[in-house]
């Protein structure tokens, strides 16, 4: 039940408004939002496999995929639209808290006036509010609107306490084992020690006590949502094969490697050869090719891209993680064939296949894990849903 503070408007709209702005904000488990709030410490995260990992059906496709980004020049993550199109969904710098001061000129909000919302009884405070705008990047702060900014961080407060509430009444802890080992983690994660990370906090008026308090909620809410959501998700072949048979033509999973040839007015491109060098150079080498020479010494001696330290593996990718021309042509070839010359912006390619998925049973382990993805992010928000319709909120009067 939603009590309303007294404003010209029905309880039942009022409960549809609220419902439609968490159904906008919390369809992902409450970590991922947090995640996204961070923060003012300037640390660079390592790039691990498991940050450019896409999901298909074997631990040796998603190391070979991770490759493809980890040896990729630099300027081509600039691009969305690149020849590796940006598939980085998460770079990862997580959950450390600065706390900076409390923006109350910002919120304009009066003594009186400090408790926002009630939930179970439980305030969120102008204060509350306040530290979580706090925990946000500045430039994001920036683009959005005072009173949209403070709405949508206030529903994701309310969402957080039902969570927490649920997760104390199931009697959920996180010890103190677990926790220490999640920033332990992270703390690795972006290349520090642990002495490093806690100067840093220092510096920027951060503390690492407040830092535990964060990570201990995140993992109390994590264990929440794996054993009232995740865990009872179900997945049978009969489900699975479904799914292949409604989208094979979209989820096929192809495995090749190439040679760059770029020129001077194509994309990125360090060499000062012309287009028709370029484009001779890879009629001779398709030459050397069909004599019997080895592709991946080929790659190694004369492409232009990263992935030539590799033989030019690019690892796994499926429809539309390449450009149009490049996509086009692998999809044409069988394992072991080798494309004519492929023009794309970013110069001339010689593309070999070296695998392809397209059957239910090569396409079994990735089809699990992306349907799992949105079963997950349908059953959180129904979850979330009940809490809210159960929960008594109450907004403070205006």
């Amino acid at each position: 039940m939603i009590i309303l503070p007294e404003e010209k408007v029905s309880e039942e709209k009022k409960e549809t408004e609220t419902q439609e702005t968490a159904e906008k904000h919390h369809t992902e488990p409450v970590n991922e939002m947090h995640q996204e709030q961070l923060l003012k410490i300037n640390v660079k995260p390592k790039k691990d496999d498991s940050e450019t990992q896409t999901h298909h059906e074997s631990k040796e496709q998603s190391e070979h995929n991770a490759q493809k980004h980890l040896h990729h020049h630099p300027q081509h993550h600039q691009q969305k639209k690149q020849f590796y199109k940006n598939k980085f969904f998460y770079a990862a710098v997580i959950l450390v808290l600065l706390i900076v001061g409390i923006l109350t000129s910002y919120l304009f909000i009066q003594t009186n006036k400090n408790t926002l919302v009630t939930v179970n009884n439980e305030k969120i405070t102008a204060e509350n509010l306040a530290d979580e705008i706090n925990l946000l990047p500045p430039q994001y702060q920036q683009t959005i609107g005072k009173e949209q900014l403070e709405k949508t961080i206030v529903e994701q407060l309310i969402v957080k306490r039902l969570l927490l509430q649920e997760a104390a009444k199931k009697q959920i802890i996180v010890t103190d084992d677990e926790l220490n080992k999640a920033i332990d983690d992270f703390i690795a994660s972006v290349g520090l020690t642990k002495e490093e990370f806690t100067k840093k906090l220092q510096e920027q008026a951060g503390s690492i006590d407040a830092v535990k308090e964060i990570y201990r909620q995140q993992l109390i809410i994590n264990k929440l949502l794996s054993q009232e959501v995740y865990n009872k998700i179900i997945q049978d072949d009969k489900q699975l094969e479904n799914y292949y048979n409604e989208n094979k033509e979209d989820i096929i999973q192809l495995r090749a490697s190439h040679i760059l040839l770029c020129y001077n007015s194509s994309m990125f491109c360090a060499n000062n050869r012309t287009e028709e060098q370029a484009k001779q150079l890879g009629v001779d080498l398709l030459k050397k090719l069909a004599a019997g020479e080895q592709f991946e010494q080929i790659a190694k001696q004369y492409s232009d891209d990263p992935s030539a330290n590799n033989g030019g593996d690019l690892g796994w990718f499926g429809k539309g993680d390449m450009v149009l021309p490049f996509e086009e042509a692998s999809l044409k070839l069988n394992k072991g064939e080798v494309s004519p010359l492929v023009k794309t912006q970013f110069g001339y390619h010689i593309i070999r296949l070296t695998a392809k998925n397209e059957s239910f049973s090569d396409l079994k382990s990735f089809i699990a894990t992306a349907t799992s993805a949105e079963k997950k992010q349908t059953a959180v928000k129904e979850y979330i849903d009940a809490l809210k319709k159960s929960a008594v909120i109450l907004y403070a009067k205006k």
